[in-house]
């Protein structure tokens, strides 16, 4: 009557009716003891019972990648955005499928690390868009150094609680793990096929979910992508995970192709030039010759304010006296990067586009530059400089000197 109840179908019984069986013997035939699911929704209750802490890590990673979005780019293409949650749920599926490949104790620390990096990637985020309008890029980490002597502002005016929020996702992989460990799950005993067979099943439907975010993708997206001038429309189409994975190889292959692509590049420079005809001198040339040179760098000035009057009188006088008695460029393009201020110094005084990645101050400040102060110098000009912030951010202290 036992084995009857036991063995879910007659040809169990009839293979084994002639061994006795005894309870521990029972043991080694976890199977029969097994109750087969009969329907879909058996199927997935049995499978979210076995595997609550990947489908948790899987989850609260795939929200906060939403709220990120949902709370900088409050817009309904980003909210309900179908490419950045496949692209998000894809990547957090082929991180979470490699903790099958260690026993079941050793997971949530596996999960949690992954978590928290995660989490941190969009706390981050939500904190530099806040301020720059943007997402961060990995070429901002060498500028860390100087924020201590803003420290005040970042704190005061930056972070604000829904830059907080995320963490609400470490604490409850946290939360759930306890109570997976109150019902002794880790105690269960997986072999290493099995693990692997866990594995490989969740790898391959990774796979699937990104291949499936693939196909969804337009030429546009992928140039984009590619060019990452346009961070909010990346974000919104690629996610935030995947966005970031882009950002570190957009900002390590300057160094791979100065590494492995000078001889090139500098054998495409020379041809460039070779026979050009060298020009001398132009209209403007000498016409300030014997002045003293005096250069205003002012952040955030627009020729709009020049154009203003309030109550009859001129917003910016002395602006528009220098315009019209000297020579006055309207015409131009922006052309700043990551390095704002620094990059129109480095442009201004050296004739050369900043970097496209990273900041010229901090990256190339052991370069040997030809620049305006140091030409005028060779004419016997005494050349300074002065800053009203501290000499050292934007690593002005060494570049000013450079310059």
């Amino acid at each position: 009557g036992v084995l009857h109840h036991c063995f879910v179908a007659s040809d169990y019984f009839a293979e084994l009716k002639n061994k006795v069986i005894s309870l521990q013997d029972l043991n080694e035939y976890p199977i029969l003891l097994q109750k087969s699911p009969s329907n879909s929704r058996d199927i997935i209750e049995k499978y979210l019972k076995e595997n609550t802490l990947f489908v948790s890590f899987v989850i609260v990673s795939v929200l906060n990648a939403w709220l990120l979005r949902a709370l900088c780019m409050p817009t309904i293409s980003s909210i309900f955005s179908i490419k950045a949650f496949l692209a998000d749920t894809a990547i957090v599926i082929l991180i979470g499928s490699f903790g099958y490949l260690l026993k079941p104790k050793n997971r949530f620390i596996y999960y949690l690390g992954f978590n928290i990096f995660l989490t941190l990637i969009c706390m981050i985020n939500s904190v530099y868009y806040t301020y720059y309008t943007s997402f961060a890029s990995i070429s901002m980490l060498s500028l860390t150094q100087y924020v201590g002597e803003v420290g005040d502002a970042v704190t005061e005016n930056v972070i604000q609680l829904k830059d907080l929020l995320y963490i609400i996702g470490p604490i409850v992989l946290f939360m759930i793990n306890h109570k997976v460990k109150k019902k002794n799950h880790y105690k269960k005993i997986e072999v290493k096929s099995e693990r692997k067979k866990k594995w490989s099943k969740t790898l391959i439907s990774g796979l699937c979910v990104m291949g499936i975010f693939v196909i969804t993708l337009t030429p546009t997206d992928i140039s984009r992508l590619i060019k990452q001038w346009n961070k909010e429309y990346v974000v919104t189409c690629f996610g935030i995970y995947v966005y970031q994975a882009n950002d570190v190889i957009s900002t390590i292959q300057p160094t791979i192709n100065s590494m492995f692509g000078y001889d090139k590049a500098h054998k495409a420079f020379v041809e460039y030039f070779e026979g050009k005809e060298e020009i001398k001198t132009n209209k403007y040339t000498n016409i300030f010759k014997g002045k003293n040179v005096l250069v205003i760098h002012a952040e955030s000035m627009q020729t709009n304010a020049m154009d203003l009057t309030f109550n009859g009188q001129e917003v910016t006088p002395t602006l528009n006296k220098l315009a019209s008695e000297g020579m006055f460029f309207s015409n131009f393009y922006s052309q700043v990067s990551v390095g704002t201020s620094s990059d129109a110094e480095i442009t201004f005084n050296t004739s050369l586009m900043p970097t496209k990645s990273g900041t010229a101050f901090v990256s190339y400040s052991d370069r040997t530059y030809i620049s305006t102060p140091l030409l005028l110098k060779e004419k016997g000009y005494y050349t300074f400089s002065m800053h009203a912030n501290n000499a050292d951010f934007w690593n002005r202290r060494v570049m000013h000197n450079k310059l």
